[in-house]
């Protein structure tokens, strides 16, 4: 699934991370400080849930709960290149993978089909997420070419180093 849609919460708030990389207990430390309360907020990731730190199994496991959602970021991707034999294991432990040493390929699968689930781009009410970056005027352009812009979405940046701060059309945020 390249896009997935969500409405406006009405309930509670929504807040956006990006970038956890494995930081379990310190994502959970800013809940406490948000007050967060997982039956009417929810979270949205803008990917990179994994590498680096310590405790990845436990951010791949929020994809189990109700509250939490996520986009593929490019940590994801090599992850599921990792699994596939598609990457090879030193360019992937170099970027912060190496802590699938402590498991066996059975043992991370799950979490692999979990990842596979996870969408390109998310939008939650009129705010757009996505990891990488847009290279589009429209967001309903940007939107229907998702297929053909899978790489620049999650690896993409030209938008935040040319410091290009202008608006998607059709989108607030």
């Amino acid at each position: 699934m390249l896009f997935k849609k969500y409405e406006s919460n009405l309930v509670g708030n929504d807040y956006v991370f990006g970038d956890i990389h494995g930081m379990y207990d310190y994502f959970k430390y800013c809940l406490k400080k948000l007050n967060f309360d997982k039956t009417k907020d929810r979270v949205f990731c803008l990917g990179d849930l994994i590498d680096r730190g310590n405790e990845n199994l436990e951010m791949l496991a929020l994809l189990n709960e109700k509250w939490f959602y996520s986009i593929i970021g490019n940590h994801e991707q090599m992850f599921m290149e990792y699994m596939l034999g598609e990457i090879d294991s030193y360019v992937y432990y170099y970027n912060g993978g190496e802590w699938t040493n402590k498991y066996t390929h059975e043992e991370l699968m799950p979490y692999y089909y979990l990842v596979y689930k996870l969408p390109l781009v998310i939008q939650v009410g009129n705010v757009g997420l996505v990891h990488g970056d847009i290279n589009y005027t429209y967001w309903d352009d940007f939107i229907n070419n998702l297929y053909n812009n899978y790489e620049n979405c999650i690896w993409g940046r030209n938008r935040i180093s040319r410091n290009i701060d202008n608006n998607i059309i059709g989108i607030d945020k």
